[in-house]
Order: structure tokens, then sequence, then C-alpha cells
């Protein structure tokens, strides 16, 4: 751990807004125990998406573009807390789950069928 000095613009619970040092413009901290709900929140639209059997491939791909952030970023969290000897402030309930190769494939294929014939027209 290394003590940091931060311009710290609000103060407000669970939503401080702080510019670190060599950075323009001021980052929003999110708690972990918030940021994991996000997550939690991106993963369930995302299923719920693919359950109704979404036509919308920009839809599916956008939210699991959005929960794949999201999760590089938790990730980072709960293996920086790990390797500093703190406790998850939460029970890890979910994780990326992936679509089967073959439906990731179908998808990709029925999309790019759908820009062929939107080309050639």
């Amino acid at each position: 751990m290394e003590p940091v000095q931060v311009e710290a613009y609000s103060q407000e619970t669970n939503a401080w807004v702080i510019r670190t040092p060599g950075r323009q413009y001021p980052a929003l901290v999110i708690q972990g125990d918030s940021f994991s709900i996000l997550f939690t929140t991106a993963q369930s639209i995302l299923e719920r998406a693919r359950a109704c059997k979404c036509k919308d491939n920009e839809l599916l791909e956008e939210a699991e573009e959005l929960r794949d952030l999201l999760w590089n970023q938790l990730r980072h969290y709960e293996e920086t807390l790990q390797a500093t000897g703190f406790q998850l402030p939460y029970n890890r309930t979910a994780a990326p789950r992936r679509v089967p190769v073959r439906a990731r494939l179908t998808r990709a294929l029925t999309y790019l069928t759908h820009l062929a014939r939107w080309a050639h027209d």
C-alpha cells in the first residue's frame, strides 16, 4: 500500500468524486459492494436477454460487453483485496457465465448473414 494524496471534490457517502495525481479529470469512487451489485445486475440482464431468445444481436453483444467490463474491474478489486489481506465486503454469488461456443458461433453467423443482406440491398 502506498499513501497517495488526492483531491476530493465530493465526499458524499458511496459517491466520492476525487482526482488522483497525474489525471486531468476526477473519478467516481464506487464502494466494492455497490460495484458488485452493478455487476450482478448486468449479469442478470444478459441472462434474461439470452433466455428470451432476443433477435437483437447488438443488444446481446452490448449486454455481454457491459458485463465483461464490469467483471474485469470487479475481479481486479477482489484480487487486490485478497492480496492485501482484506475480506470481501459481500458474498461472491455471481460470476460471468459464458454462452457455449456453438451458440456464440451461431449468433455470429446470424449477425454476419444480416449484415451481408443489408450490404447487398
